[in-house]
């Protein structure tokens, strides 16, 4: 039994305001269940976003103070949207969220499990 909560979502995100209430709720849930760690599975879902974007998404989430209680947050893509999350890793990184981005489920279980 993992020792993190798993997310599993499909579907399109058309908007930061989406993204923004996505996040929150999960956050929210974990903060509630005193869950530190996440595996976010988001093969299935369908957004882009620039690294602008992300910068902003980053900054949110600093601002709503996610990042005092998440512990590791990992997030699963496809390969094609791999490179183009990595600016976002960069960034809620900067910023105190231990967070990844990986394209392997084994990775991000090993990671998550502080292997």
């Amino acid at each position: 039994m993992p020792n993190y909560l798993i997310v599993r979502s499909s579907g399109t995100v058309e908007s930061m305001a989406e993204l923004q209430c996505y996040l929150n709720k999960l956050f929210t849930y974990c903060d509630q269940e005193n869950c530190g760690r996440i595996m976010s599975d988001e093969r299935q879902i369908d957004y882009s976003f620039s690294a602008l974007e992300h910068f902003e998404i980053a900054e949110w989430i600093e601002r709503e103070s996610f990042n005092e209680q998440i512990e590791r947050a990992a997030t699963l893509t496809s390969e094609d949207q791999y490179m183009n999350l990595k600016d976002l890793e960069l960034f809620t990184s900067n910023r105190g969220l231990n967070f990844r981005i990986f394209s392997s489920e084994k990775h991000a279980a090993s990671w998550l499990d502080g292997h």
